[in-house]
């Protein structure tokens, strides 16, 4: 069994490959321990749970191109 780490390069969080894809339902991608997802904006978190039923609904992310900004987006706001 693998381990998914937390996206931020300082964090040693981990969660098995399983669990990730119990929880969130496809191929582990990108990941983002709960200690830091706390520190993400509302409007951010409302963003991605919007692309993910979208996810779930056709099976793939609808437009990549938009998903790749949210998460570079959400990335920034943890960092800073």
């Amino acid at each position: 069994m693998s381990r998914v780490t937390c996206d931020l390069a300082d964090c040693r969080r981990t969660i098995g490959e399983d669990r990730y894809v119990a929880l969130f339902g496809h191929e582990p991608g990108g990941w983002i321990c709960p200690a830091h997802w706390r520190l993400v904006p509302r409007d951010l978190k409302r963003l991605n749970a919007r692309h993910n039923r979208e996810r779930r609904r056709y099976g793939a992310i609808v437009r990549p191109d938009a998903y790749a900004r949210l998460w570079r987006a959400i990335m920034r706001a943890i960092v800073s």
